[in-house]
């Protein structure tokens, strides 16, 4: 936020949360913030100089795209808290808003995010699991087809061994 004073107050009200709290009153201080640290979580205005919400947030979706965005501002145009969830803001908060609210949203944003990784991992380790089912059920196939083709083999010898033993009792008889 441009605001210092915002900053200031938010930074007090998420120290009492133990969140590791970083500040930047402008576009481009949010973006060098972003190129320095991966952030879970960050709260952002959309109007600022130089380099607006919308830009910071372009950002950080190409350059930490876990990163949960809220958008905390004074823009109350409708358009804009269109754009804003268009581009992946997870929630938008009027100024001013309400402490309990805000906490509430953070805490939120948090559960999800920390769901999602839970989700990502539990994907990747059922795609491993498959993965590895696969390569064991083509060891398996690969000896059954081996262990069918000795069956084959063995009754063909066998076969050969009855005709020949057939053939020697027909002598054996005549």
């Amino acid at each position: 936020d441009d605001d210092s004073s915002i900053c200031e107050s938010l930074k007090i009200l998420l120290s009492d949360c133990d969140y590791a709290i970083h500040t930047a009153n402008s576009g481009m201080e949010a973006i060098k913030c972003v190129d320095k640290i991966n952030f879970d979580l960050a709260l952002l205005d959309i109007i600022m100089p130089e380099i607006g919400g919308f830009q910071v947030m372009d950002h950080i979706s190409r350059r930490s795209p876990d990163t949960v965005v809220i958008v905390i501002t004074g823009d109350t145009s409708t358009e804009s808290a269109i754009e804003a969830l268009k581009k992946g803001a997870y929630y938008y908060v009027i100024k001013p808003f309400g402490r309990e609210e805000l906490l509430k949203t953070i805490e939120n944003a948090l559960d999800k995010k920390r769901f999602n990784i839970e989700k990502k991992r539990a994907e990747e380790a059922l795609q491993k699991a498959h993965e590895e089912l696969e390569i064991k059920v083509e060891e398996r196939t690969r000896e059954l087809l081996k262990t069918n083709e000795q069956l084959k083999n063995e009754i063909k010898w066998r076969n050969k061994a009855e005709e020949r033993l057939r053939k020697s009792e027909k002598r054996f008889r005549s």
